[in-house]
């Protein structure tokens, strides 16, 4: 038998109270929940109706306009490739066998700057910078020379030329040349940048000067016999004064001390070196 201090710490207790966390099912006054049956009617009237219209994104409406702008500009090409011929254009004038193509040029650059370039290869004729419809140039020009020949030796000595800061290229004219030419703007041309890069680099190359022969680690010759550092060998000749140094601990090191220091010692000039304080913490 436990004593009562003890029973009484064993003795069940009441229960603790709960508020109810909602009404109690006697009082509640909700409404009856029924099955979503009786919208289906509703459901098939809004599918019958017109549907609202589709708004797009932003990034559909820029992907749309992107489109139409290319289908544009394809038409444009094609219209444009389809109506050009430079052999009734009534600006392109001269023999097409002695005219030279100049590209890659400064748009400041006009018909007075080529005629003094490229009049040391030969007499010239006429020369055509092309312009668009604002009288501003398009990077380009045509030369025509009197005699086929120098066009041929511009083509091969121009190449790559600085002209105004700016390496030109040059070529044949191609359009009345070659029936199935088109220019780059058309769709056309030699291939690109590449074309013209390796062009460019080649033209570099010739004008670049030859290589310097590689310099030769030892221009002279030094045939001498190998140095001797070992001190077994014997003396040539004897010493011809004696050694006659008086002992280590009878030499005064101070004459010398006194010879070494300069009399405008920089530790004189500074002052003692203090903390933050401004505690003297060496004098010198």
């Amino acid at each position: 038998m436990l004593p009562g201090h003890l029973k009484s710490l064993f003795k069940t207790k009441a229960p603790l109270y709960r508020e109810p966390v909602d009404y109690p099912l006697e009082k509640r006054c909700t409404k009856q929940i029924s099955g979503v049956s009786e919208y289906l009617a509703a459901f098939r009237e809004a599918q019958s109706a017109e549907q609202p219209p589709v708004t797009k994104t932003r990034l559909q409406e820029k992907k749309e306009a992107l489109l139409a702008k290319q289908q544009e500009n394809k038409a444009k090409l094609a219209d444009s490739a389809a109506n050009w011929n430079p052999k009734v254009d009534p600006l392109v004038k001269g023999d097409p066998f002695s005219t030279l193509f100049v590209g890659r040029l400064r748009y400041t650059i006009d018909e007075t700057d080529l005629d003094r370039e490229f009049a040391k290869y030969g007499p010239i004729e006429r020369v055509r910078v092309v312009r668009d419809h604002k009288d501003q140039s398009r990077g380009y020009a045509f030369v025509v020379f009197q005699q086929e020949s120098d066009v041929q030796r511009a083509k091969r000595e121009a190449m790559g030329v600085l002209l105004k800061g700016r390496r030109i290229i040059t070529d044949f004219e191609r359009g009345r040349t070659q029936s199935s030419w088109k220019p780059r703007r058309l769709g056309g041309g030699r291939g690109g940048r590449d074309y013209a890069k390796q062009m460019l680099e080649e033209s570099r190359r010739k004008q670049r000067p030859p290589p310097r022969e590689p310099r030769r680690k030892d221009p002279r010759s030094r045939d001498y016999p190998p140095r001797d550092y070992s001190r077994d060998h014997p003396r040539d000749h004897p010493r011809d004064h004696p050694r006659d140094y008086p002992p280590r601990n009878q030499l005064s090191r101070e004459p010398l001390r006194d010879q070494r220091r300069d009399p405008r010692d920089f530790r004189e000039r500074r002052g003692p070196i203090r903390t933050e304080q401004g505690r003297v913490l060496r004098k010198y």
